[in-house]
């Protein structure tokens, strides 16, 4: 796989972990090149794939409330994400 390839799908089949910071970069990148496309930046849980992707706007609003954690629903199960795990996530990523 080339290089440019592995920068979105990495060879290692995310063994090492989803990069969002660098999915969210890429998104901004485009977005200046390209006004009118419409960019969502989401989080995805690399712990429970099954689970759709969190507005990233909509953490840092829960996470600006002070709660800790937000209920999703995982197929059948209903699971408490730790928000501040998330996010630190992508911080820690963003700035590696």
């Amino acid at each position: 796989m080339s290089k440019q390839n592995d920068f979105l799908f990495p060879s290692n089949g995310f063994k090492d972990g989803f990069d969002i910071a660098k999915c969210m970069a890429l998104g901004a990148s485009l977005h200046k090149t390209i006004p009118r496309l419409h960019v969502e930046q989401e989080a995805p849980l690399p712990d429970h794939p099954e689970v759709q992707p969190i507005d990233y706007g909509f953490l840092l609003r829960v996470e600006s409330e002070g709660r800790e954690s937000l209920p999703v629903q995982a197929r059948n199960n209903i699971i408490d994400v730790i928000v501040q795990e998330i996010l630190n996530r992508i911080k820690t990523k963003a700035n590696a």
